[in-house]
This record gives structure tokens, C-alpha cells and sequence, in this order.
């Protein structure tokens, strides 16, 4: 079983340090204005904009990807998985020289569609390159004993 962060932590810290300073200048900003002559509707607008931010930036802290006895699964405030012997086509962006800022990504072409999953794990990342590498229908074996299938991979 692989099991880890879906975002980099320097990437995790660096939302964290933009959403602290992005509050902050909410803050300032509204000690400077006349709060009483907003029109309810843009303060409806903000909330619904800082909820947004909040959101993402709690999926991003939260977020966890693993793979297990073939099924790769990610979870946080959003959760997806699949099975990955019904996967088509895997692949992956990963960018090693950027990976501190751009999170290593894994596209699973299903017959339901694509999903995305976020995984920072070394070996996670390796046993994907291995599928997306295979020939259609080879097996690769996971260090937990258990095999998973890739489908079409390019």
C-alpha cells in the first residue's frame, strides 16, 4: 500500500502564506471603508468567494492519495477512485525540477471519463509511470503482494 499527500508541502505552505495574506488584506481593507454602505448582496458575494478560497485551500492541506490492492483513491474535501483494471489509459505530469510547486498529477482514462489524482509519494508515482509504461493487459506487481492491470497505456 502507498499512502500520501496528494500536494507537495512546500505547495501547502506557500497556499497557506497566500490565504494569510489575502485575510489579512480583507482585513485592512475593510478597516478602511465604510462597512455600513455595502450593499448586502456584495457581502453575500465575499462569503461566498472567501468560502471558495477556504475550500481549496483545505483540500489542499487535507488531501491524501493511496493505492491499494489495485485501487487508487484520493480524498479530502473531494473524494475520487477507481479501480485500476478498468483504467484505459493512465498518465502523468510530473514534472520533477518543478514538483515543489506544480503537484504531480495522474490521469486515469476510464469508460465513465478522466480523473485526476494529486500524489506526491515516490513509489506511488513510480508504480504509475510503470503502469502508463506497460503494454496493454500486463500485470505490475505491488510491493503488498497484490497485482494492478493498466489498460491502453501511451
Amino acid at each position: 500500500m502507498y499512502r500520501g499527500p496528494a500536494f507537495p508541502l512546500l505547495l501547502r505552505v506557500l497556499a497557506t502564506l497566500t490565504v494569510s495574506a489575502l485575510s489579512v488584506q480583507a482585513v485592512r481593507t475593510a478597516r478602511t471603508l465604510d462597512l455600513s454602505r455595502i450593499d448586502p448582496d456584495l457581502w453575500l458575494l465575499s462569503l461566498l468567494a472567501a468560502s471558495v478560497v477556504l475550500g481549496g485551500l483545505l483540500h489542499i492541506l487535507m488531501a491524501h492519495t493511496s493505492l491499494a490492492g489495485g485501487l487508487l483513491r484520493e480524498a479530502g474535501l473531494w473524494r475520487r477512485q477507481t479501480a485500476l483494471h478498468e483504467a484505459r489509459r493512465i498518465e502523468l505530469l510530473h514534472l520533477p525540477g518543478l514538483a515543489w510547486l506544480v503537484a504531480p498529477r495522474i490521469r486515469v482514462h476510464t469508460a465513465r471519463g478522466i480523473l485526476v489524482f494529486h500524489a506526491t509519494h515516490p513509489q506511488l508515482l513510480q508504480h504509475c509511470w510503470a503502469l502508463a509504461l506497460s503494454p496493454t493487459g500486463h500485470a505490475v506487481q505491488l510491493e503488498d503482494g497484490s497485482t494492478s492491470r493498466g489498460g491502453e497505456s501511451r
